[in-house]
């Protein structure tokens, strides 16, 4: 969902002013000027912001925020593909509830020449294609997000990020449209966060699934069934997955982090169920990474990256 730069000071005011801690997920767009950039870290790290409101979470909007006004600032063409930037208002007041470019800005159109030119050399080329061509599918707009390493306890210590969200295809699980979402930092540029459909997922909502390709995808069950062949087919993704990340997006994985869930049924059923692995590790910075590799079309679908 979207987040708004102007909770923090609504949730500083309320609780210093009042002492009381409320769902400051349900306070977003509320009309106060002053933004959360104007706070002073010493004032948020006393009292944090409340974030245990689901309205603050996730990435998809929710069904008020669809049928938010989408004003078009401007389009791009590039190799087929056209994409447009847009800022959301609010219909009834008019206030913009995403934010405009700032001449600091790392300029999105940057970002998506690349995105595009990684697609075209990619296996994940097939999806993308279905957009090629058409219009107002492919959008950028500037949103606000929390950074996850300053939020203890459900409460958020620290200032707004802004960030480039950039969406290729209609926001709808159940289309073959809905291919792939992009997040990178406003002013470096750098990606934090992408998500796209999985080859399994897309065949389905496509309708390509064919009965071929289903027995074809059975033979997860027999290569799960063998211990030694899994784990063969995991280590070999994981490398594949510290190869991709690198020549893709920048990212250095220099250690895989082991979770309590990861269990020989936990792989086997990723596998037999969506033809993918889950991946935890550790970058050469520090930050901690999860990513997911799709081993049926032999590319990585989903990695988000904590900054």
């Amino acid at each position: 969902m979207r987040y708004n730069k102007k909770i923090l000071m609504i949730a500083t005011t309320v609780m210093l002013g009042a002492g009381c801690v409320g769902l400051m997920g349900a306070m977003k767009y509320q009309n106060v000027k002053t933004e959360a950039s104007d706070l002073k870290e010493s004032d948020v790290a006393k009292v944090g912001v409340d974030v245990s409101s689901g309205s603050m979470e996730g990435e998809t909007p929710s069904e008020g925020e669809r049928k938010m006004d989408k004003e078009i600032i401007e389009k791009y063409n590039y190799k087929g593909y056209e994409i447009s930037f847009i800022r959301y208002k609010d219909p009834k007041t008019g206030e913009y509830l995403s934010d405009k470019v700032k001449s600091r800005d790392y300029d999105y159109k940057k970002t998506f020449r690349d995105i595009i030119d990684k697609t075209e050399n990619g296996n994940w080329k097939f999806m993308f294609e279905c957009l090629k061509g058409k219009k107002d599918m492919i959008t950028a707009d500037i949103d606000w997000r929390i950074d996850n390493s300053k939020l203890v306890n459900e409460k958020y210590y620290g200032k707004l990020i802004r960030v480039w969200n950039i969406h290729f295809g209609i926001e709808d699980q159940d289309s073959p449209l809905n291919v792939a979402y992009f997040v990178t930092d406003v002013e470096s540029g750098k990606y934090t966060h992408i998500s796209m459909s999985s080859k399994i997922d897309w065949m389905l909502t496509s309708g390509n699934m064919s009965d071929k390709v289903k027995a074809e995808f059975k033979k997860y069950e027999k290569l799960c069934a063998d211990k030694t062949k899994m784990n063969k087919c995991v280590k070999e993704s994981v490398a594949k997955i510290k190869k991709q990340i690198k020549e893709l997006y920048g990212i250095n994985i220099v250690k895989e982090v082991k979770k309590d869930y990861y269990t020989h049924e936990y792989i086997s059923n990723n596998l037999t169920t969506f033809g993918s692995i889950t991946f935890n590790g550790k970058t050469d910075d520090g930050r901690k990474i999860t990513v997911d590799y799709d081993v049926e079309g032999d590319y990585i679908n989903n990695w988000d990256y904590q900054y």
